[in-house]
């Protein structure tokens, strides 16, 4: 049995559910996370498998006394899964194992038992409007008696037979439901909330019940337990209508917020670098934020470039207004061939450097194969995409200076790390590419090959991996403005 969640069925799902967890349905925010992109709901992928089963009568939901899975990877929106249900030794145990791409997702672990009477439909309350994530602070272990709450249980009845036909059929399938769906939205919208990983299930079936009219729990109240500083973990105890147990998750470290640029101008002498009329290809986020920020506190006239990112693009030229710099923001996605209007203005704008920070998610391949297609979209970034831009902004004078190019490498290349094979080969190609570039007329490239810096790319659920990237970008920087020591007095 296979299936596929599109970015559509995640939506709908978070009208079901009220998760509305940036993670799994704001694209543009969930680049900058740990998984680079929109992640489909752990629980989703939970009932749409059960669901399945369902239909194909493998699984009866009067029957189901207890549910367990440990999310162990990230299903990525638009991904097939498959899933294969098995049953234990014992008929009162059953198997959904689900895998994408010959890779373990998660295993949900049934405990069957003597079939619930049928009842009347429990009438759940419709669903709320969706609201922002809380991001509560990580719990002290002396706090956790105050850290109770609780949530509705909620259903869309239409909705939930549209996603979920099979399992819908049945009061105790819709029961199920409504207690799975307030799960995810404990942990994705309350506790965590906003930087959270639902990590873990253990649920069984409550003693009694509910079975007619209205619910026995009509909410599900939550109550964390224990909390682990060294991993980020908390456990937390719920109790719906037909299940109770417990929830595990993590705390996941929030995107990298780069220095304000009013304290680099503390720092940086106004003109040191005045005079550089500077192209930063993805300065809307990450390193290439920081570099623009660090140009415009020097002095440089800047120019930055987004793909999807224009509310960061907006940020940052709000964060430069209000410190007496300006800043142009231009729509460019290096992974598209250039339209000709804008070569044009490229070529118009007698650029004297360009930095190039585009950079897809760093995803590692298959395991023991290579991916054809991951390698390409690295390529339309590193190889494409640079080549075109480098070429548009260079000047077609022979007496002009020559165009200043930053092309940041990787020490990946040093010592290649297993599973990033598609990514080193496109660097180690881009670095090929920029000899070349070179030889043009009027071009000089620089391709350091940078440590592994304090970014969104080298973050985790523990934290920020890496150096801190100030020193090594001024570094970098004074290295293409040579003249810079000079105007530090100014």
């Amino acid at each position: 049995m296979d299936f596929t969640l599109t970015a559509a069925d995640s939506w709908a799902f978070a009208q079901l559910s009220g998760d509305f967890n940036p993670l799994h349905v704001d694209p543009v925010a969930a680049r900058r996370l740990q998984f680079g992109g929109t992640v489909c709901h752990g629980m989703h992928q939970v009932l749409k498998a059960m669901d399945l089963a369902v239909a194909a009568g493998q699984l009866a939901p009067a029957r189901i006394d207890a549910l367990a899975a440990v999310f162990g990877a990230p299903l990525h929106t638009g991904q097939m899964v498959s899933v294969l249900v098995s049953h234990d030794t014992s008929p009162e145990r059953a198997r959904l194992s689900l895998s994408t791409e010959g890779r373990a997702l998660f295993t949900l672990k049934l405990g069957l038992a003597e079939a619930l009477p049928e009842s009347a439909a429990t009438l759940f309350a419709e669903p709320e409007r969706p609201s922002t994530p809380l991001c509560p602070a990580f719990p002290q272990a002396d706090a956790l008696a105050s850290l109770a709450d609780s949530v509705p249980l909620q259903l869309n009845l239409a909705l939930a037979q549209s996603l979920f036909p099979a399992l819908a059929l049945t009061p105790q399938g819709l029961q199920c439901i409504a207690d799975l769906l307030a799960t995810t939205r404990i942990i994705g919208m309350r506790c965590p909330g906003l930087h959270s990983i639902y990590a873990e299930l253990k649920l069984r079936r409550r003693p009694a019940p509910a079975t007619t009219g209205a619910p026995e729990a009509p909410t599900m109240p939550y109550q964390v337990q224990r909390c682990d500083p060294r991993f980020r973990s908390v456990r937390l105890a719920v109790s719906g209508a037909m299940l109770s147990g417990i929830l595990d998750a993590f705390f996941r470290a929030p995107p990298v917020a780069q220095p304000g640029l009013a304290d680099l101008m503390q720092q940086i002498p106004a003109q040191r670098f005045a005079g550089q009329h500077a192209l930063v290809v993805g300065g809307s986020r990450g390193l290439g934020e920081l570099v623009a920020k660090i140009l415009l506190a020097g002095g440089a006239r800047v120019t930055l470039t987004y793909a999807r990112g224009q509310a960061d693009a907006d940020r940052v030229q709000q964060e430069a207004r209000a410190s007496g710099r300006e800043v142009q923001i231009l729509g460019l996605d290096a992974s598209l061939p250039l339209t000709q209007a804008l070569k044009a203005g490229l070529a118009a704008a007698e650029f004297s450097h360009v930095y190039h920070f585009a950079t897809p998610q760093i995803s590692k391949g298959p395991v023991g194969g290579w991916s054809p297609a991951l390698f390409d979209s690295f390529c339309r970034l590193y190889l494409h995409g640079f080549a075109e831009i480098v070429r548009a902004a260079a000047p077609v004078s022979s007496g002009a200076p020559a165009l200043q190019v930053l092309y940041p490498s990787t020490v990946f290349l040093d010592t290649p790390p297993r599973g990033f094979a598609e990514y080193c080969a496109a660097k180690s190609a881009g670095e090929a590419l920029c000899d070349h570039l070179a030889l043009d007329a009027g071009v000089q490239i620089h391709k350091p090959r940078l440590p592994r810096l304090q970014t969104d790319q080298n973050s985790s659920f523990l934290g920020v991996e890496g150096a801190a990237p100030l020193p090594l970008m001024m570094a970098l920087l004074q290295s293409l403005h040579p003249d810079a020591a000079a105007k530090d007095t100014a």
